[in-house]
């Protein structure tokens, strides 16, 4: 779930440092339920969010580590 102050130019996952999958829900809020393929999440691993808002400016989540 995202609550940001202006509307979101995209929300991108981000898996082992690589973009797994991006999405522009043109809102202010989003909330969303991600299923991912065990292939992505082998120990050592980790996941986190990134989040663009339209003036540019970047939101980051802290990494998620799977063991």
């Amino acid at each position: 779930e995202i609550a940001a102050p202006e509307r979101i130019r995209s929300v991108s996952l981000i898996i082992n440092g690589q973009a797994y999958q991006k999405i522009a829900p043109g809102q202010a809020f989003w909330q969303a339920e991600l299923k991912l393929p065990k292939s992505c999440l082998a120990p050592g691993s980790y996941l986190y969010l990134r989040v663009t808002l339209e003036d540019e400016n970047i939101i980051v989540g802290s990494p998620i580590w799977v063991e």
